[in-house]
C-alpha cells in the first residue's frame, strides 16, 4: 500500500516533467542570466502546484497511519525512488543553465554553424552596409539539406530587404550608380532577389527618363527660354522617383534662378557700360565679375569685361601723360585679374607709383622707385618709358659712390679693411641723403671687428682647452667667458664652455666612480653604491653612475631575496603551496626577484585543492531553491 500512496505522489511529476519537456523546456539564449533562474523556478512551482491536487487527496493521517507499518523492502523502493528524482531534478537543472554565447569578435574556425548564424545576425543588426552583406555571404552558401537552411532564408531575407533600402537611400542622394551596386549584392538565393531585379530595372528607367527632361531643361535654359525650362520642371515633378521629384528638381530650381539673375546682372553690367566713363566701366566690370562663374552667360560677360578693360586703360594712359599719377592707379586698379590686359594694367600701376614716389628726391625714394619699374618686363608695351625712368632716377644715386667704394674695403673683412671703410662712411655729412644708410653700415662694421677680436679670444681659449689638463679647461673657460652676449661669438663661446664643463666634471668624477667600481670588485656592494651618489645628477658622469648603481642595487637585492625564493621552493616541493605563497609573497615589488617571485606564486596558486561545495536537496522549499542556484 506504501508503494501505492507514493506513486500517486510522484506521478504527476513526472509526467509533468514528460510533457513540459517535450513542448516547452526548449534551451533558448537569454541575454539576462536571470531569466533562467525565473524559468528553473516556474517549472519547479508549476511541478507543486500540480502535484498539490494528488497530495491533497491522500489523507494526513491515513498516511501517518500507513507509513509506520512500511517493511525493509519498502523503504528500499521508496529510497531507490528518491534517488531517481533527485538525479532527474539534477539533469534538469544542468539542462537549463544557459551555454555562454560565442566570442563574435575572435570566431573560432571550428565555431558551429549555429555559432556562426549567430555572429552573422550580431553583424547584421549594426545596420552596416559592409557587416549586412557579411553576414549574407555567411549563409548564402549553405545547401537546401542544411539543418538551418530554413532559419538562415528567413534571416537572408531581412538582411537582403535590409540592403535594399540602404540602395534605395542611396538613390534618393542621387547616386544611382551606387544604388545599383549595392543592390546586387543581393545573392540569387535569396527570397528578395526578384524583387530586387525588379528595383533595379524600374530605377533605371525612371532614371533615364528623368534624365532626358533634365537635358531639355538645360537647351531652353542656354536659350534663356525661361517658361519652357519651367515647364521641363513642372514635368519632373511627375517623375516615379523621389530623387529626381525632389531633390533634383530643387537643384534644377535653383539654378534656373541664378541663371536669371545672372542674365540679369549682365544686361545691367551693358547699361552701365554704355556712358564709357571710368566709374562706369569700372561699375560695369564689377557686376559682370559677380556673374555665376556656373552660368551660360558667364562667357559672353567674360568677352565684355575684356573689352571695357581696355578702354580702362586708354583713359589710364591720357591721365600718365598729364602727370595725375593717383588717377592712373585709381583706374588701373578696376581692371581685374581674369581678363589679358592685367599685366598692363599692373605695369601702369608699377610706373606711376614709381613717378609718384620718385617726386620726394631722396635716396629711399629713388630706390622705391627702382624697385617698382624693374617689375616691368621686356614684353611689356610700356618698357621703353620705364627703361628711360629707371635712367633718369639712378643718376640720383650718385651720392652713394662713396658709400658703395666703403662697402668694398670692408668687405675684406679684416680690422684694418673695416676701420678704413668706418672712416669712409664717417665722412657722409649730417644733411647728406646717405646718412641713414652710412649710420647703419658703420653699426654693422663695428659689430665686425667686435666679432674678429671675439673669434681670436674663442681661438686662444680653444687651444687652451686642447691641453686637456684641469687647469688649462678652467682658463680656457674663462678667457670664453669674457665675449659678452649680445656678440656675434657668444652662442659659440657658450657651446665650447659647456663642452668644457663636461670635460673638467669627468676629471673630477672619474676617480669617485673608479673608488665605486674598486669597492664592488672587493664585494663592498653597499659602499660602491654610496661612493657612486656623490656624483651629483646632471654632471657628465651621472648616467654612467647611476647604471653602475643600479646594476649594485640589483644585485644586493637578489642577495637578500633569494634565500626567500629557495625557501619557498623547498616549502611548495613538500606540496606546503600556501607557506611557499607566504614565503615568497615577502619579496617586494619593484626588486629584482619580485617577477620570478610572482610567476612562482601563480604557478603554485594553481596546485592548492578547490574549497568544498555544498550539497543540495532536491526536495527544498521554492526560497531555499532559489538561494540554491549557483550564480549565472
Amino acid at each position: 500500500m506504501a508503494k501505492i500512496q507514493l506513486h500517486r505522489i510522484l506521478i504527476p511529476a513526472t509526467e509533468l516533467f514528460r510533457k513540459q519537456g517535450g513542448r516547452t523546456l526548449v534551451m533558448r539564449l537569454e541575454k539576462n542570466a536571470n531569466a533562467s533562474k525565473t524559468v528553473i523556478s516556474g517549472y519547479l512551482d508549476k511541478i507543486r502546484s500540480k502535484s498539490s491536487p494528488r497530495e491533497s487527496a491522500i489523507p494526513q493521517e491515513s498516511l501517518k497511519e500507513r507509513l509506520p507499518h512500511l517493511g525493509p523492502w519498502s523503504i528500499l523502493w521508496l529510497s531507490v525512488i528518491l534517488l531517481l528524482g533527485g538525479t532527474g531534478l539534477v539533469g534538469m537543472l544542468v539542462l537549463t543553465t544557459l551555454p555562454p554565447l560565442p566570442n563574435c569578435q575572435q570566431i573560432s574556425s571550428i565555431a558551429t554553424d549555429s555559432e556562426r548564424l549567430y555572429c552573422a545576425q550580431m553583424d547584421a543588426e549594426s545596420g552596416s552596409l559592409d557587416q549586412i552583406v557579411k553576414a549574407v555571404d555567411v549563409v548564402k552558401v549553405w545547401p537546401e539539406n542544411h539543418p538551418l537552411y530554413n532559419e538562415a532564408q528567413r534571416m537572408m531575407g531581412n538582411w537582403s530587404q535590409d540592403i535594399l533600402a540602404i540602395a534605395l537611400q542611396r538613390l534618393k542622394q542621387g547616386d544611382l550608380k551606387e544604388a545599383l551596386a549595392i543592390a546586387d549584392k543581393i545573392p540569387e538565393n535569396s527570397p528578395v532577389y526578384p524583387q530586387a531585379q525588379v528595383a533595379m530595372k524600374s530605377w533605371q528607367e525612371q532614371w533615364q527618363q528623368a534624365q532626358e527632361i533634365a537635358n531639355q531643361f538645360q537647351q531652353a535654359v542656354k536659350s534663356q527660354n525661361w517658361s519652357q525650362a519651367w515647364k521641363k520642371l513642372e514635368f519632373l515633378l511627375q517623375s516615379t522617383s523621389e530623387y529626381w521629384r525632389s531633390s533634383k528638381h530643387a537643384q534644377l530650381t535653383v539654378q534656373l534662378a541664378m541663371e536669371k539673375q545672372a542674365w540679369q546682372q549682365f544686361q545691367d553690367a551693358q547699361d552701365l557700360a554704355k556712358d564709357g566713363t571710368p566709374e562706369q566701366l569700372t561699375s560695369a566690370i564689377a557686376l559682370a565679375t559677380k556673374v555665376d562663374p556656373k552660368s551660360y552667360i558667364k562667357g559672353q560677360a567674360q568677352a565684355e569685361k575684356q573689352k571695357w578693360s581696355r578702354s580702362l586703360l586708354d583713359v589710364a594712359a591720357s591721365s600718365y601723360k598729364s602727370s595725375d599719377f593717383a588717377s592712373v592707379i585709381s583706374v588701373a586698379q578696376g581692371v581685374p585679374a581674369d581678363v589679358s590686359v592685367y599685366p598692363e594694367a599692373q605695369d601702369w600701376i608699377h610706373l606711376s607709383r614709381a613717378a609718384k614716389v620718385a617726386v620726394g628726391q631722396n635716396p629711399l625714394a629713388f630706390l622705391d622707385a627702382l624697385s617698382s619699374v624693374r617689375q616691368i618686363n621686356r614684353s611689356s608695351p610700356l618698357y621703353t618709358e620705364a627703361t628711360a625712368k629707371e635712367n633718369l632716377w639712378k643718376s640720383h644715386l650718385k651720392d652713394q659712390i662713396q658709400l658703395q667704394v666703403a662697402n668694398v674695403v670692408a668687405s675684406f673683412d679684416q680690422p684694418m679693411t673695416l676701420n678704413l671703410a668706418l672712416e669712409q662712411a664717417q665722412q657722409i655729412g649730417i644733411k647728406r641723403p646717405g646718412r641713414r644708410e652710412s649710420q647703419a653700415l658703420i653699426a654693422s662694421w663695428r659689430k665686425a671687428v667686435q666679432q674678429i677680436e671675439d673669434r681670436s679670444t674663442l681661438a686662444t681659449a680653444r687651444q687652451l682647452a686642447q691641453r686637456g689638463t684641469l687647469e688649462s679647461l678652467q682658463t680656457a673657460r674663462s678667457n670664453a667667458s669674457k665675449i659678452a652676449i649680445g656678440q656675434p661669438l657668444h652662442p659659440d663661446a657658450q657651446t665650447e664652455i659647456a663642452q668644457w664643463n663636461k670635460q673638467i666634471e669627468v676629471i673630477q668624477d672619474r676617480p669617485i666612480l673608479d673608488l665605486a667600481r674598486a669597492f664592488a670588485r672587493n664585494g663592498d656592494l653597499n659602499a660602491a653604491v654610496e661612493t657612486a651618489t656623490k656624483i651629483s645628477y646632471g654632471r657628465a658622469l651621472s648616467s654612467e653612475a647611476q647604471v653602475a648603481i643600479d646594476g649594485w642595487m640589483t644585485q644586493i637585492e637578489i642577495a637578500q631575496d633569494k634565500p626567500l625564493i629557495d625557501a619557498a621552493n623547498a616549502l611548495a616541493e613538500q606540496g606546503r603551496f600556501a607557506s611557499a605563497i607566504l614565503t615568497a609573497s615577502q619579496v617586494r615589488p619593484g626588486r629584482a626577484l619580485y617577477d620570478q617571485a610572482q610567476a612562482a606564486i601563480a604557478r603554485w596558486q594553481t596546485e592548492l585543492p578547490p574549497p568544498p561545495r555544498r550539497r543540495y536537496s532536491p526536495f527544498t522549499t521554492n526560497s531555499q531553491t532559489n538561494n540554491a542556484l549557483p550564480p549565472q
